[in-house]
């Protein structure tokens, strides 16, 4: 039995398919949203190198590893700072350097995480 629709019933047909598949495409872009989010992993944290003024993960310069590591490669500037003062790291017992606000980020306090 062939179903006979009159034209109001048609467009109300149509117009009811259309906001339903609007829907149904709303709720995929949420779920392809968060599946792709979810495998996308966060952005680590960074700090900036003194000495060569990059951004290196702060994991890095933390264990020491990007410090050892720029210190040999920028040895020129390195051997550069002065080490006027006798003072000794507290935590490495390695003599402080006198760090120029024109060698990169100046800081008025220095801390071992900016020591090389």
């Amino acid at each position: 039995m062939p179903l006979d629709l009159n034209e109001g019933s048609a467009v109300a047909l149509g117009l009811f398919l259309s906001v339903l598949w609007i829907v149904a495409w709303c709720i995929c872009l949420n779920l392809c949203h968060g599946l792709l989010s979810a495998r996308t992993p966060p952005l680590a944290p960074t700090k900036t190198c003194h000495l060569c003024l990059k951004k290196v993960p702060a994991e890095s310069m933390d264990s020491g590893e990007h410090r050892r590591w720029c210190r040999r490669t920028n040895h020129h500037l390195w051997s550069s700072l002065p080490s006027p003062l006798n003072v000794d790291c507290d935590r490495c017992g390695k003599r402080l350097k006198l760090w120029h606000s024109t060698n990169g980020v100046s800081s008025d306090i220095p801390t071992h995480s900016n020591l090389y």
